[in-house]
């Protein structure tokens, strides 16, 4: 069984390196599918991707023009002109031809380069967290489409049970051992199976929809879910999940925040070296056709005392980061201790409501039907025994469901992208 978790967990692995290195998965071709099938098809074809990929583009444009020089400037001036006396002309011009840069000190272009770097780092923990939180909403609709289809199934049983239940009534109330009301209770109780089964055919094409809107398909290119929901895992060791959180995504865009404001930081300070700008330039003197050569140089003063305000404010919000990733992570220790609570009960419940009630209420339910057929029991005792089954049924199909979300969002908090192997469908 071990190696069989293994293999599943490694085959899912490589679905999803294949696609985040751009590898292209053929599309849902299939009536039914798996968990992998559905995971592949939403990595590929779900839209909210498209954006991650003009974002990338934008930080690329963003980090070629945080690595560009000051540009090279040129100006021209021309004075003692269109005045008054011997300067109403320009006989007495001169005009003066100037190349400047300025020159940045500090490290200000490492500091923006840091920046954008740093921003490319936080897109791809943001798109890790999308995957993740598209694959928690995947699993959480497979299951839905799952669960639908055993209570469609458990409404076909209850159909053939009210059929049966008809037939033997019928048989009863033609030899004159039953009332005729018993004949008409058994058919309206037909009448009822069939209206829920119709309803839940319609309920399971609502969850088929909502799964394949995931991966862009309208209507489901598919028609079943392949996976066997009433087994479960048991949960893992609480010590291990709690450790995975440091490496949730959620936790790792804060480390990234912190990189962000640390290099802003970094540019902050830098703006307390005062860039200079040297200048080279052509003089041309019109009244005596001579010429000279004008060499400029300007820098800003005290910079130091302008740049402490946004120093001081950079620092607090490099602090700041780190503060916000304390108080998240104290919140999702909370809801993993919840949700392992939670998930235990549920374990349990399934456990016996599979194992010990529901053998039981099938056993009774046999006993009751030959006791039926014997004349000892009435309708409404074999009625009973039918619908407490089927209630239970239902109960464990519920709690099946509800304990694979539960492992769904234990598995999305502790950043994995992964989730219970029994979830995933046979091979």
């Amino acid at each position: 069984m071990k190696n069989h978790k293994n293999l599943i967990r490694l085959m899912s692995l490589l679905i999803l390196a294949a696609i985040g290195t751009g590898g292209h998965a053929a599309p849902i071709d299939k009536s039914q599918i798996t968990l992998r099938d559905a995971i592949r098809a939403t990595l590929e074809h779900n839209p909210h991707f498209s954006s991650f990929r003009l974002r990338e583009s934008a930080l690329q444009g963003e980090k070629k023009t945080a690595g560009l020089r000051p540009a090279l400037e040129f100006s021209a001036d021309l004075e003692n002109v269109f005045g008054d006396n011997q300067f109403n002309d320009t006989d007495s011009a001169e005009l003066t031809l100037t190349l400047s840069r300025v020159i940045e000190l500090g490290g200000k272009r490492a500091a923006r380069l840091g920046i954008a770097n740093e921003r490319q780092q936080q897109l791809a923990t943001e798109k890790r967290i999308l995957e993740l939180d598209l694959l928690a909403e995947v699993t959480r609709r497979f299951i839905h489409v799952v669960a639908a289809q055993h209570r469609l199934a458990l409404q076909a049983q209850a159909i053939l049970l009210a059929e049966e239940t008809l037939n033997a009534i019928k048989q009863r109330v033609d030899a004159g051992r039953a009332p005729k009301p018993e004949l008409a209770r058994s058919r309206a109780a037909l009448t009822q199976s069939r209206l829920a089964h119709s309803q839940a055919q319609r309920t399971l094409n609502i969850k088929r929809i909502k799964l394949a809107a995931l991966w862009a398909a309208s209507p489901a290119n598919f028609e079943s879910a392949n996976a066997d929901l009433l087994t479960l895992e048991p949960p893992e060791p609480l010590d291990k999940l709690l450790g995975k959180l440091e490496n949730n995504p959620d936790i790792s865009i804060y480390a990234n925040e912190a990189r962000i404001r640390e290099a802003e930081l970094k540019l902050t300070r830098s703006e307390r070296w005062p860039s200079f700008e040297p200048s080279l330039g052509y003089r041309q003197f019109e009244n005596s056709d001579n010429s000279a050569m004008v060499f400029g140089f300007s820098m800003p003063l005290f910079t130091q005392q302008r740049a402490k305000g946004a120093i001081a404010k950079a620092e607090a919000e490099h602090l700041n980061v780190e503060n916000q990733r304390n108080i998240a992570l104290i919140e999702m220790r909370a809801q993993m201790l919840a949700l392992y609570q939670e998930y235990e009960q549920a374990f349990e419940e399934v456990e016996a409501l599979k194992n010990d009630v529901l053998p039981q209420l099938k056993q009774a339910l046999n006993e009751t039907q030959n006791a039926f057929n014997k004349g000892r029991y009435s309708y409404l005792d074999w009625k009973a025994a039918q619908q407490e089954r089927l209630e239970v049924e239902l109960t464990l199909i519920n709690a099946a469901a509800r304990a694979h979300h539960l492992h769904a969002q234990m598995e999305r908090l502790s950043g994995n992208a992964l989730i219970a192997d029994n979830t995933r469908g046979a091979q």
